[in-house]
Order: C-alpha cells, then structure tokens, then sequence
C-alpha cells in the first residue's frame, strides 16, 4: 500500500501479508491519502469498504424511511467465504 501525507510531503510503502484487513481511523485515515497501485498486486485482489451510515440515514433521520432501514438490513448479510466441510 502507498501513503501520502501532502502536509508533511511524506510518502511511505507498507506491504501486508495475503488476507491482511487494515481498519484506518484519526489521522491515518484523514490525513494520509492511501492507495494500492497496480504493480504492486500479483493476481487477484478484493478490496472490501465499510462505512457507518451518516446520520440521514440512521434511524430517526429523514433519509431513514426512503433509503436507509433497506441500507442498513443489507448490510448485516452474511456471505460465508467458503463451504463448510463436513
């Protein structure tokens, strides 16, 4: 993954082992643009994003009725990465 830090002309390289999830929060996620360039993957790659809703769309707020109650059920699915072995 690279990381940019435009403020303090920073940038870095971190590498992640296969299957790694990297939860990004406070200054890593607001003031480091991230990205995974295209030669630094070999074969496929899944890239996953996982937002809290905003306050419209929570319940309570006015996108709730319209859009959110639907939103927020599809997000508690459940996909199992691969068949159980029995």
């Amino acid at each position: 993954m690279t990381l940019a830090n435009e403020k303090t002309q920073q940038l870095c390289y971190a590498w992640f082992p296969r299957r790694s999830l990297l939860c990004m929060a406070d200054d890593a996620r607001y003031e480091w643009k991230h990205a995974i360039l295209a030669h630094h993957i070999r074969g496929r790659r899944i890239a996953l994003t996982m937002r809290e809703p905003s306050l419209e769309f929570q319940e309570g707020g006015e996108l709730y009725e319209k859009f959110g109650k639907k939103l927020i059920a599809l997000s508690s699915v459940r996909v199992p990465l691969r068949k159980a072995v029995s």
